[in-house]
C-alpha cells in the first residue's frame, strides 16, 4: 500500500470507530476494524523491513 491509501484507510477506519462507539453499534465497530488492521500490518511491514 502506498502511503496515501495507508492514510486515507487510517482516516476512514478511526472515523467508523468514533462513530462506532458514539452509537454503540457493533457491526460498525467491527466495520472500522479492517481498514485499521491493514495499517497496522502495512506499519508493522514498514518497521521490520519487509
Amino acid at each position: 500500500m502506498n502511503p496515501y491509501t495507508t492514510f486515507i484507510a487510517l482516516l476512514v477506519g478511526s472515523l467508523l470507530l468514533f462513530v462506532g462507539i458514539r452509537l454503540k453499534k457493533w457491526p460498525i465497530i467491527l466495520v472500522a476494524l479492517i481498514p485499521l488492521g491493514l495499517v497496522a500490518v502495512n506499519l508493522f511491514f514498514l518497521i521490520t523491513g519487509r
